[in-house]
């Protein structure tokens, strides 16, 4: 159970900090990114990566800066035993 509420956590900051990018707005570009990312055991973020893009370079590194943007992420809890977590999100860009 806590490591669903660190995982509800973890959404919630990348939510706060996601962003449609003007340009591609203005463009109607629009797509879906995956990107997978590890936080480390003090909740700093060690790596962000695209591992299915959305053919649109703009929202592709928009993707990776929102989960920078996101980052100190809660540390990660010690029930996991782990020293880092692996985490894939998928970042939907739709316009209205």
């Amino acid at each position: 159970e806590q490591m669903l509420v660190y995982n509800d956590m973890i959404k919630q900051r990348i939510q706060k900090a996601r962003n449609y990018p003007y340009a591609a707005r203005k463009r109607g570009i629009e797509g879906e990114v995956t990107v997978d990312f590890r936080i480390l055991r003090d909740g700093s973020l060690d790596s962000a990566v695209v591992v299915l893009g959305s053919g649109a370079d703009i929202l592709d590194n928009e993707a990776v800066s929102t989960v920078k943007r996101a980052a100190p992420y809660p540390a990660v809890p010690e029930s996991s035993g782990k020293e880092s977590l692996e985490k894939r999100i998928t970042l939907i860009f739709r316009l209205n």
